[in-house]
């Protein structure tokens, strides 16, 4: 077991949130051939960073026991799939409507983070369907037909 704490975890989920927003704003603007670089180390970081984001939530999620925790961390293993399908394909225009998705996070965050549930013990949904019925799994549906 490691000797992080909640702040450092937080603080480490936040910086990877705004280094995968970047990222995608630097993959988002690969569509004029005159400003193109190598993508490859891009998509590289950014699934780094969206493992990173995934493997905090857990943490946060068993350190207060707290839900919600784990289901964002789920929206970002999946967002690492659309990133990925992205990427293969090469469309660059869906990076940079992933970068709402990084500003969201950080709000989600900040009151996540500072939120008091006044509850002892676990943090559970109030409908468990809610959580049985997860949502998509390409968060992306409606942007496919845009771009296509």
């Amino acid at each position: 077991m490691s000797g992080l704490t909640e702040a450092e975890v937080l603080d480490r989920h936040r910086q990877s949130l705004g280094e995968a927003r970047s990222i995608c704003h630097r993959l988002g603007s690969q569509l004029d051939p005159d400003k193109a670089e190598p993508r490859g180390w891009l998509y590289a970081a950014l699934k780094d960073h969206l493992g990173r984001l995934e493997g905090t939530c857990r943490q946060m999620h068993y350190f207060r026991e707290d839900a919600r925790w784990l289901r964002l961390g789920i929206q970002y293993a999946k967002l690492a799939r659309s990133a990925q399908r992205h990427f293969i394909a090469q469309r660059w225009g869906a990076f940079t409507k992933m970068m709402p998705i990084f500003e969201a996070g950080l709000r989600s965050v900040a009151d996540l983070a500072e939120q008091k549930t006044g509850k002892i013990g676990p943090v559970l949904p109030q409908r468990p369907s809610d959580w049985l019925i997860l949502p998509a799994h390409d968060p992306f549906a409606g942007l496919k037909r845009t771009l296509n």
